[in-house]
């Protein structure tokens, strides 16, 4: 079952019935995978797995996961075929598609080298862990205890200050994300996709966008209400016309979803 209110549904099936075909994009952490204390070890539920794979096989839906993770990092962790929109939406693969930011990608070795000074500070840090995705950086401190914290977002603000002309500092769930300054973010790949999607199917394109994070509010906001834009969490206020709990309601939610079609 789905904790959204009956008039909630009525509205989302409503226009579920007025498009012919549906774009749904997921995050994936905080949305379909629980977070964890170990980033490499998130897993997608099996129930969820299930849910996602039957909406996979059908031809009147287009599914994209729309992460902070690299697309390298998704493919391991998805096991049917989908669109993946990985870095925040830098870059795009799957389904014929492929997109891969060139100003992201100019600033690399930028990127590289601001990993390379993080690095070791970052390790002095117990708890703390660096990513380096290649074409966006991420710090994460849920492991860090309250004390620690104000150092790592200090050192990062140090690290990041030098180049404030090509890169910027956002604050995510216990963790900080170091993103290229470009005109781009999740809600322009989901904007490429549908667009793609479109001149394929010759006919407009259905919009949903389920997600749970900082990030994915820039995509609520250019989605805007024309798309079924759904929050994870009552964490804090949302640009999304709807919301869930967690990742259990999510599936719940796909589920309905996949009745409605």
């Amino acid at each position: 079952m789905t904790e959204l209110a009956s008039e909630e549904l009525e509205t989302i099936a409503r226009e579920l019935r007025a498009t012919p075909h549906l774009l749904l994009c997921l995050d994936f952490d905080g949305t379909l995978a629980p977070i964890v204390e170990d980033p490499a070890r998130a897993r997608i539920p099996e129930t969820t797995k299930q849910v996602l794979a039957a909406l996979s096989r059908r031809a009147d839906m287009t599914l994209a996961i729309v992460s902070g993770r690299s697309v390298s990092d998704l493919r391991t962790r998805i096991e049917f075929e989908m669109i993946l929109a990985g870095n925040h939406g830098l870059e795009v693969a799957g389904n014929r598609y492929d997109l891969r930011n060139p100003q992201s990608s100019q600033w690399q070795r930028m990127l590289r080298e601001i990993c390379r000074e993080l690095r070791p500070r970052v390790q002095e840090i117990p708890g703390a862990l660096l990513e380096d995705k290649g074409l966006t950086a991420s710090v994460h401190y849920r492991n860090v205890s309250d004390a620690d914290v104000p150092a790592v977002e200090a050192m990062v603000n140090a690290a990041t200050e030098p180049k404030a002309g090509q890169f910027r500092v956002r604050h995510g769930k216990k963790v900080l994300e170091i993103l290229p300054r470009v005109h781009w973010n999740k809600g322009s790949a989901i904007r490429w996709i549908e667009r793609r999607l479109r001149d394929e199917k010759g006919h407009e394109i259905g919009v949903c966008y389920i997600g749970d994070d900082a990030t994915d509010e820039l995509a609520f906001r250019e989605l805007g209400p024309g798309a079924i834009t759904i929050r994870v969490g009552y964490d804090c206020p949302t640009a999304a016309r709807f919301r869930v709990r967690g990742v259990r309601e999510v599936c719940g939610f796909l589920r309905w979803l996949g009745e409605q079609r």
